[in-house]
This record gives C-alpha cells, structure tokens and sequence, in this order.
C-alpha cells in the first residue's frame, strides 16, 4: 500500500488568502501536551501500538489559522501538524480518509464542521509514507465553517495506517491559547515594577490594565506584624 504523491484536495469553493501570514489566533490541545511541534507550539504525544507492541509515536500541534473563504463565505483555514516516528521494521502511512475537522466552536456554541482540503509532507517530500525507523513531518489544511470568522475550539481526527491494513485512529481536541496570544502580541511587559493603590498598597502577585501593558510585580508591601503579651484580660 502506497501513496506516491501528496494529497491536495482543491475543495472546490476554497480560497485561501496568497502571501498571508498566520493570524494571531493560537490553539493548543486540551489532552497528552508533553511534548513541542514545529516553533515549539504545544504538542501531544501518542504511542502508535497494536497487537503486537509498539510501532511508532505521533505528535499532533496547530500550525495557526489564516483567513479564507469558503464558498464565497469569509472563513478561517486550520493548519495542524503531525508528526510520525516509525519504531518499526515496515513503513507507516498518514491515512488521509481518516482526516477531519470537527466540533468547531464559536463564542461558546458549536457552529459545525469543516472540510478537508490537503495534506502534504514538510519534511523528506514526495508521498505520505513513514519509513522505517525514520520521522517525517505533515501539514494538514482545513477549511472552517462558512461564515465562522471566530474560532474558539476543534477537534481533529487523524489516522496512521501500516503496510498491512492495520489502523490506529485518534481524536484531538484543541482550544484557544490565550496565553501564546498574548505573549505574540507584547501584551506582556516583564519587569522590576510595582503598583501602588491608597487602598491596596503594592497589588499582588500581578497588576492588569488594560490600557498599558502587564507588568509582573516583584516588590511586596511590608506585611505589620502583630504581638501577642501573655497576661490577664
């Protein structure tokens, strides 16, 4: 069994925006994060086993979200990376039937699912095949919701198949990243401050203001110390 070129899709009624970079808007998944895709983004780690052992491991990250549309519709295109080390003696293969983007939610609710449009090799080219003893990375694309320009969570499901027939099928959940978001933006601002309040002294452990940057606060108020006498009361 064997796939000799990438899979591109060209779903039609999908357009991507040329020459865009990535949004701002970073996800990360929601199980098994131990381990970092392609510039350190948050991975999960699954074992790829069956039977007999274990064949290989697999890395799963969001690679960021460009806007496109779909069938005339604005839309966000999801990039997702996977990752595939193959432990074992034949080759391993990225199942391209078993890609999908599903639960994608929307300021809280669930708006739909999206498509497929491709998945190709980032790493050692040619078809979509794991060669024994060896590690390749993919990129998948997919297509949003028409009209969902707002994404808060998804869930993909991919699937790894071996030489002879054997498959293992994964899901993976991915919410915002809130944290990366802010950090890519310069919303933070480390350093050696400390916020004064007449009614709070230094605010402690950290200051928000909305209008400025964040300041991490290292400087404490003086905590008063009271005494106890032992004595008649």
């Amino acid at each position: 069994m064997k796939i000799s070129t990438p899979i591109i899709l060209g779903l039609l009624g999908v357009l991507g925006a040329a020459g865009c970079a990535t949004t701002s808007e970073y996800f990360r998944p929601t199980e098994r994060v131990v381990a970092e895709g392609r510039g350190g983004a948050p991975a999960t780690a699954y074992e790829i086993r069956d039977a007999s052992g274990k064949l290989g491991e697999a890395n799963v990250w969001a690679d960021g979200i460009r806007k496109g549309r779909v069938q005339g519709a604005k839309a966000r295109l999801v990039y997702v990376g996977i990752r595939v080390k193959n432990l074992s003696t034949t080759p391993l293969m990225i199942d391209w039937r078993q890609l999908r983007l599903d639960g994608v939610e929307s300021d809280g609710r669930l708006v739909g699912d999206g498509q497929l449009v491709g998945v190709q090799p980032v790493t050692g080219g040619g078809d979509l095949s794991i060669p024994p003893e060896s590690v390749r990375d993919f990129q998948a694309e997919f297509a949003g919701p028409p009209g969902v320009t707002d994404v808060d969570a998804f869930r993909i499901r991919w699937g790894i198949v071996s030489a002879d027939g054997r498959r293992f099928v994964q899901i993976t959940p991915f919410v915002e990243d809130q944290e990366r978001e802010a950090l890519a933006s310069g919303r933070y601002d480390y350093g050696y401050y400390g916020y004064y309040s007449p009614a709070y002294g230094f605010y402690d452990p950290f200051f928000y203001n909305p209008f400025g940057p964040q300041v991490v606060v290292v400087r404490h108020a003086p905590v008063a110390r009271r005494h106890i006498h032992r004595g008649r009361y």
